[in-house]
């Protein structure tokens, strides 16, 4: 949180491109929630551009670091 404000970034690896990069929010978003979506809107549209295969659940949701932990999947959200 930033001067009352929301920040959200992501370091990606794109494994099947052999593409590394950074996504992030823009500062001072209202909310967490609001942050993330961003940056999730913005990784799906990197994904994209690099004709990634995937699925988007469009319900949204936190996979909570209990449940990322059984899975071996890093905390998630999906966009709603």
């Amino acid at each position: 949180m930033d001067d009352g404000g929301w920040y959200c970034y992501v370091d990606m690896h794109v494994a099947a491109k052999g593409a590394a990069f950074k996504v992030a929010s823009d500062f001072n978003c209202p909310g967490a929630l609001s942050a993330a979506d961003q940056c999730l809107d913005r990784i799906h549209a990197m994904l994209n551009s690099f004709d990634v295969n995937m699925s988007v659940n469009h319900d949204r949701g936190v996979i909570g670091m209990h449940a990322a932990n059984q899975t071996g999947m890093a905390k998630a959200i999906t966009h709603g």
